[in-house]
């Protein structure tokens, strides 16, 4: 499942001036590419779209026509790609049209054939479940983590999106709430970072390949019970899905495991270990949210990659209870500090002072969790950006140690 990283280094639009040439290309207001609608698709627009993928908000920005590669997010690639059709690398771009944005028009469907119906045991749902390959190396998760930095290498993507039927459209993340019923239940990250018991449900002896508008499970036998049913396993959410497939749209309960973790359920205290690849096929599963397992410690504090002073982003991990919210105090009162983007486990936060237009090195923060409720009856937790960071963080996830009050 792909995973977006807006939060980059702000040399990269540096590099980008070296395409700029004379001239332009012609095109048509509110054409894929124009993100300015000015009517031409040129060197502008390019810098316009790697200036909203680094955080900026470029005035005048149209996102819903800026995806031309049609991956489901807005990055540096499409900002290349509008540089490369500017100077004449390419005739066009990888989508063959608009890409629907949050000013199309949607009226969602109902796939052909729904996912088994959810047991009626409090909480626990049922759905359809994926493996992708893992977040990997230092990029970000849709959580803004690192794999290296979740609280454990076992881990889920949740849907970004519930458009059952629609499998072209890709709503600006994070989704706009008049488009509510959409937000799939990674509820614009707002699940990040909590922890799931899954339990293995029942193997698709049959066709499980997630096409749009196709049963999840079609011909052999359907849905049958074997051995593996009834094996568990604790992960954590550190990830999102936003594909378009029948998975992705149709399925609102359903999870993206790591594949690292397909043969590390246990069943009677063993993990299964060869449930992948040959007894997997996507299988039904039953989850539910539960606090983190045989939870120790305190949370963990971390500036993400290129922060500086003038725009303190952090990251929050190592949760009882998932995140749902951060307070900073500006000296003279507590502020709800902005997610960054729809990356839940990391906020743009505070100094506790500015001195003449320069802001301070010193941050007091409180935290909420997944219930909305101050964890640890409303602990303050105070820090410095690091030295070791110099003028902006070098990696995912640059800790810090703190006092608390």
């Amino acid at each position: 499942m792909k995973n977006i990283n807006k939060k980059k280094g702000l040399n990269i639009l540096v590099c980008m001036t070296v395409l700029l040439f004379s001239g332009s290309i012609a095109g048509f207001a509110q054409a894929l590419g124009d993100v300015n609608d000015s009517g031409e698709i040129d060197i502008i627009d390019a810098l316009m779209i790697a200036q909203y993928y680094v955080g900026l908000s470029p005035s005048g920005f149209i996102s819903s026509i800026a995806d031309v590669n049609c991956s489901g997010g807005i990055d540096i690639v499409d900002a290349l790609l509008v540089a490369q059709y500017y100077v004449g690398l390419i005739s066009e771009f990888p989508c063959t049209g608009d890409t629907p944005g949050p000013t199309s028009e949607v009226t969602p469907t109902t796939p052909g054939t729904p996912v088994p119906t959810t047991p009626p045991t409090g909480d626990l749902y049922t759905g359809n479940s994926t493996w992708f390959a893992g977040i990997g190396g230092t990029h970000y998760g849709g959580c803004g983590m690192a794999q290296a930095d979740l609280d454990s290498q076992d881990h889920i993507a949740l849907n970004v999106q519930n458009s059952p039927g629609d499998y072209s459209t890709f709503l600006d993340r994070p989704i706009a709430s008049h488009y509510a019923d959409m937000i799939g239940l990674f509820d614009n990250g707002r699940n990040c970072g909590r922890w799931v018991r899954v339990v293995i449900g029942d193997y698709c002896n049959g066709i499980n390949d997630g096409a749009p508008g196709e049963p999840f499970c079609r011909d052999g036998s359907g849905w049958v019970e074997d051995e593996y049913n009834g094996a568990e396993l604790y992960l954590v959410v550190g990830d999102s899905c936003h594909d378009g497939n029948a998975w992705c749209r149709d399925d609102y309960y359903h999870i993206d495991i790591s594949r690292y973790s397909l043969n590390k359920f246990e069943k009677n205290g063993q993990p299964v270990g060869d449930m992948d690849p040959d007894h997997y096929n996507n299988r039904q599963v039953h989850w539910e949210f539960v606090e983190a397992p045989n939870y120790s410690g305190d949370i963990r504090i971390g500036f993400i990659k290129d922060t500086q002073i003038y725009w303190p982003v952090i990251a929050i991990s190592h949760l009882r209870n998932g995140l749902h919210g951060i307070d900073y105090w500006d000296g003279s009162g507590w502020v709800r500090a902005e997610m960054n983007y729809d990356m839940g486990n990391t906020y743009e936060i505070g100094p506790t002072s500015v001195s003449n237009g320069v802001p301070g090195s010193d941050y007091r923060i409180r935290v909420y969790d997944a219930d909305d409720q101050l964890i640890n009856d409303g602990r303050v937790y105070n820090f410095s950006f690091p030295s070791s960071c110099g003028s902006s963080c070098p990696n995912p996830f640059n800790e810090v140690s703190y006092t608390t009050e």
